[in-house]
């Protein structure tokens, strides 16, 4: 399933590109990239409980092997061909992670090369340290060529985090890019520490620790209109 089973985002966008038709309450048919990204997240999920609890690991293991063939094998169901390849190439990483299984590397490696987390829309370009991530400190024989590629792509996104933190007086990375707070884009935290504090763990900077910091300031108040979440912050 994807998405909120509801007349919210999800039912909306599969709504436009079913000419109309709508899905059963609360069940969305399999796609691409939710088919990918439960192969992610499954496989990540299998690896973190292999040593607890090796029999659910490899039942989860096998489901997502299952979700990324199938998905495989439909590379072109609900979204864009762009944004599948960057959900496909993301389970595939995660499973070559988790399993070591060459066919998995070769996968994420020719999906890399088609420019899987290259020319993805702005509305993923935040998550991209995170389908990245694994591959970059995996412990498994690599192309270390491409890991060099992908965490070089992580250390720019971080220093432009940096460079948008600095600019405004309350510090938060959406700096100039955006004319104003408007909606997704005031929620600071995560969405733009993200990249930072991964940034932290791979070279020890400080200056991605402390923007990661700055960012979370913003979320729980130090703003200039008190646009927060948080109640107990707003006075």
């Amino acid at each position: 399933p994807l998405g909120r089973g509801n007349d919210q985002d999800s039912t909306r966008d599969y709504m436009g590109s079913h000419q109309g038709a709508r899905p059963s309450y609360g069940l969305f048919p399999p796609e691409t990239t939710s088919s990918a990204e439960y192969a992610a997240v499954a496989a990540q999920f299998a690896r973190l409980i292999a040593r607890y609890d090796a029999p659910r690991a490899a039942d989860y293991t096998a489901s997502a092997e299952k979700a990324l063939a199938w998905a495989l094998a439909n590379p072109a169901v609900g979204a864009d061909e762009v944004t599948n390849k960057c959900f496909l190439a993301w389970a595939a990483g995660e499973l070559f992670v988790t399993t070591g299984k060459p066919e998995y590397h070769q996968t994420f490696k020719k999906l890399c090369a088609e420019g899987a987390f290259a020319n993805v829309s702005r509305k993923l370009t935040q998550y991209i340290p995170t389908f990245t991530w694994s591959y970059i400190v995996c412990k498994r024989d690599v192309d270390e060529t491409l890991r060099a590629t992908l965490k070089n792509d992580l250390l720019r996104q971080a220093d432009e985090v940096v460079k948008q933190t600095e600019i405004s007086a309350y510090r938060m990375g959406v700096g100039a890019r955006n004319g104003g707070l408007g909606w997704g884009n005031a929620n600071g935290g995560g969405r733009y520490a993200d990249a930072c504090l991964r940034a932290y763990w791979l070279t020890k900077d400080h200056r991605y620790l402390d923007t990661a910091s700055l960012n979370a300031d913003f979320q729980l108040g130090a703003n200039p209109l008190s646009k927060t979440l948080d109640r107990k912050s707003v006075v």
